[in-house]
């Protein structure tokens, strides 16, 4: 990749925020949740980031997260993820329209 691909990628060291409305979900659906704990970082930063782009269209947002929350759900991930054995830490999530950090 090329110095100005690199200016280009997202800060991967900064915390991950899941909007609180998206995380009350997973925490909704217990099958879900259980493997949800356990994907890599980076699965669940690309995955959420994925659905939350298209949180300015109700019915793409809608068919996205469903799709994750059925796959989550039956211990199923989209294609193959390897990010040393990094997992998701749900201490705290992010409430898009307050701006307010939010302890879980």
């Amino acid at each position: 990749m090329t110095d100005a691909g690199k200016l280009t990628l997202p800060d991967l060291s900064a915390p991950f925020k899941i909007a609180n409305d998206t995380l009350e979900e997973i925490q909704s659906e217990p099958a879900a949740l259980v493997y949800f704990q356990e994907l890599p970082t980076l699965y669940v930063r690309v995955r959420i980031g994925n659905i939350e782009e298209m949180r300015e269209n109700p019915a793409e947002f809608k068919k996205r997260f469903q799709n994750f929350i059925i796959k989550t759900a039956v211990v199923k991930q989209f294609r193959n993820w390897n990010d040393q054995g990094e997992h998701v830490q749900l201490d705290s999530c992010f409430n898009y329209r307050t701006n307010e950090k939010v302890i879980v």
